[in-house]
């Protein structure tokens, strides 16, 4: 399936977000074979700087903390 972004700076989050700061998206899982795979293997690609989270409608894909991007 495609690959959608359900949300990056918009949308309702915890006050500490890093949506808020540009550095986070949300991804629709509904629509992927098997999200734990392309979770693995997406975590995988992004390298040590980012952190994928499967929050079961969606995957959560961050900045990891202490981290900076670019």
């Amino acid at each position: 399936g495609a690959v959608v972004i359900t949300s990056g700076t918009d949308g309702t989050h915890m006050a500490t977000s890093k949506h808020y700061i540009g550095e986070a998206i949300d991804l629709r899982t509904s629509n992927l074979p098997d999200p734990a795979a392309f979770r693995t293997m997406l975590e995988t690609a992004l390298g040590p700087s980012f952190r994928v989270i499967n929050e079961g409608d969606h995957l959560h894909v961050q900045v990891r903390k202490g981290r900076t991007y670019p």
